[in-house]
């Protein structure tokens, strides 16, 4: 009689060990394994409230905050009653390691987002980058030595009724007005989809509401970029911009902080340099390359404006209506590396909109809700949601499901099983389901189960390894 185990195990055996799995270690592991000071962050944020009046901690309003939109509660009234779950208290406080005996009203945490400076946040969000970053975790994404950098504005909110002496204006045809709020983001790409954001500059009009043209993206850009230089002075950075960038003055922020560049390059838009780039792509068919479906061609140092740089092109035969990309680049371009320039460089700018922007507007964070939009409230949650955004990734992402998993089937398994159960989940998906559906089941873990003894230890985040690997996907 052959028993099952000693068959390679099916998709409905795997199903079977994952459905087992408790998810409330999950998010504290990975706080404590990437960002081990994150609660001293938390305690060096600025703090307006008169302290002789305080229950809360701010540990306490800020990590409340943070579990609505980690758990995608998708507004203050759902997380008002989520709070009131048996084991929602007691988790919350092994997370923020303080005592209060009730949990926190979320106007409570409003009240403080409306009077603290965003900066406080602003810079936890640049350190959580830091700490990914000088730990390595992220090397494997890098293309030939460099962090890959989409940088690109979305907008955050929109009414009819003016929000602020800062919001921007479109004056309509039919003579109505709109009101809005927009954000350019800096975020760093990864292969495996990822896109976690790593600096941010809001479009906004002048404070006074003085102004003779409004705050637009590329003001922005010249704001943002040097806040992006001061945060990572030393690294390696490849940016990957749209058409709009492709002019003298952002190539020359680019050349003036070394930094590499991979620009969308339209007929339109440079029209004199597009037909030089073509014309010198004619003159020499040696620089084409075919692969598969897809051919490459390249022109060599083309000058605009004091600049130097090359052009790039590639088609896709499969896809003659959609296939066509042009990019310039000061990455010098030749058979060896124009491939992953073009479809590990310049075409991984769009993960931004989906894997960034799209994915908290759509997906459950409801990036345009606002949360709170009194004074810096609305700045706070933004902040706020770019960090529950980062941890969302890094849990779907890793291989931590498989191995917490692993450390709690094994507790109690035979010898005669421990082999095939580390079989079973090395060869099992990061987690369950739908992005949507694991993050259910870890904010129902949260509500109703206490934390397990890997989840309360301050060892074990630190001494596991978490990779990437085996199940990148790009």
């Amino acid at each position: 009689m052959q028993s099952w185990f000693l068959r390679p195990p099916g998709k409905r055996a795997i199903t079977m060990i994952i459905s087992m799995k408790s998810y409330e270690t999950h998010y504290s592991i990975m706080l404590g394994h990437y960002f081990p000071e994150w609660n001293k962050w938390l305690d060096n944020l600025p703090d307006p409230r008169r302290q002789e009046l305080c229950t809360y901690s701010v540990r306490h309003l800020v990590m409340l905050a943070f579990t609505m939109l980690l758990f995608q509660c998708g507004s203050r009234r759902q997380l008002r009653g989520d709070r009131q779950a048996p084991q929602f208290l007691a988790n919350l406080l092994e997370l923020t390691k303080t005592d209060e005996q009730t949990v926190a009203d979320p106007d409570t945490v409003n009240y403080l987002f409306e009077r603290m400076s965003s900066s406080g946040l602003e810079n936890i969000v640049v350190e959580a980058s830091r700490c990914l970053i000088r730990s390595k975790s992220l090397d494997r994404f890098r293309l030939e030595g460099s962090v890959l950098i989409a940088v690109d504005a979305t907008e955050l909110f929109r009414s009819k009724v003016q929000h602020c002496d800062r919001c921007l204006k479109a004056e309509h045809s039919n003579g109505t007005i709109s009101y809005f709020h927009r954000v350019l983001e800096a975020k760093l790409i990864t292969e495996n989809g990822m896109a976690l954001s790593i600096a941010s500059e809001f479009i906004e009009n002048a404070e006074d509401g003085f102004y003779e043209k409004q705050d637009c993206e590329l003001k922005a850009f010249y704001r943002l970029a040097p806040k992006l230089k001061s945060y990572f002075p030393r690294m390696q950075i490849l940016l990957l911009l749209d058409a709009l960038y492709a002019n003298q003055n952002v190539i020359g922020v680019c050349e003036k902080y070394d930094w590499e560049y991979i620009i969308v390059f339209k007929d339109g838009s440079l029209p004199n340099l597009y037909e030089e780039a073509i014309r010198q792509c004619i003159r020499h068919p040696e620089n084409t390359l075919q692969t598969g479906t897809q051919t490459f061609t390249w022109a060599h140092n083309l000058c605009y404006e004091g600049h130097t740089f090359h052009a790039i092109f590639a088609k896709d035969l499969n896809d003659p209506q959609n296939g066509n990309f042009a990019y310039i680049t000061d990455v010098r371009p030749n058979s060896n590396n124009i491939e992953k320039l073009i479809n590990k460089g310049g075409r991984k700018r769009w993960k931004i909109e989906n894997e960034g922007f799209n994915s908290q507007k759509t997906g459950g964070y409801q990036l345009e809700h606002g949360y709170g939009r009194k004074n810096h409230a609305w700045k706070n949650y933004y902040f706020l949601l770019q960090l529950a955004h980062l941890l969302n990734q890094l849990m779907v992402k890793t291989d931590l499901f498989g191995k917490l998993q692993l450390q709690l089937l094994l507790k109690n398994a035979t010898s005669t099983t421990r082999v095939l159960l580390k079989f079973v989940v090395a060869t099992a998906v990061t987690f369950y389901g739908s992005i949507k559906n694991f993050i259910k089941h870890i904010a129902e873990s949260f509500r109703y189960q206490s934390f397990t003894e890997l989840g309360c230890s301050m060892d074990y985040p630190r001494s596991i390894q978490i990779r990437f690997a085996p199940f990148d996907t790009s």
